[in-house]
């Protein structure tokens, strides 16, 4: 994606786009791109957990590191809501930080 960030949501219990959020708009404004599922973000450096979905929520330790380590085998995870136990995350060599 090029140094733009790419966003995964749930919205009012439906996955991918926000529907009442232009994606054009998102994109202009912040430099995001709304997607509609992880499989089009592909890996990444980093995962942010801002809201405690339960799709979020259902994540295991080995999929955020599958996720968040871009190929280079490291990864941050920025758990804002504490979802995970630190210990079992950064037992995946991944940096874990939480409120």
């Amino acid at each position: 994606m090029g140094g733009a960030g790419a966003v995964v949501g749930v919205w009012g219990g439906k996955r991918g786009r926000a529907a009442d959020v232009p994606a054009e708009e998102v994109e202009h404004e912040y430099g995001l791109t709304l997607v509609e599922s992880l499989e089009a973000v592909g890996t990444v450096d980093a995962v942010i957990l801002a809201v405690p979905h339960r799709d979020f929520a259902a994540f295991t330790p080995q999929r955020l590191a599958a996720l968040c380590s871009n190929g280079n085998g490291y990864g941050v995870v920025i758990d804002v809501k504490n979802m995970f136990d630190r210990s079992a995350v950064e037992a995946q060599n991944l940096i874990y930080w939480s409120l």
